[in-house]
């Protein structure tokens, strides 16, 4: 599955934003920031079951080993 990380434990968390770029800060409102990306995502992720093609902007940010 494209734009996950995949935990130590096999929890799968989705790939939403770049940590690098400052998109996001823990003062931001989860209904203005990660709400619409988590909408976002599930819409490139069901297009990807259709066509197999990511559709969504952004890169995927590989974790530091044993880091999610």
């Amino acid at each position: 599955m494209p734009h996950v990380y995949y935990g130590p434990d096999g929890e799968v968390t989705l790939c939403m934003l770049d940590p690098d770029a400052g998109e996001w800060s823990p003062g931001d409102s989860l209904a203005q920031t990660t709400v619409p990306w988590i909408i976002d995502w599930l819409a490139a992720y069901e297009g990807w079951r259709a066509t197999g093609q990511w559709t969504a902007s952004g890169r995927h940010v590989e974790p530091e080993r044993g880091n999610v």
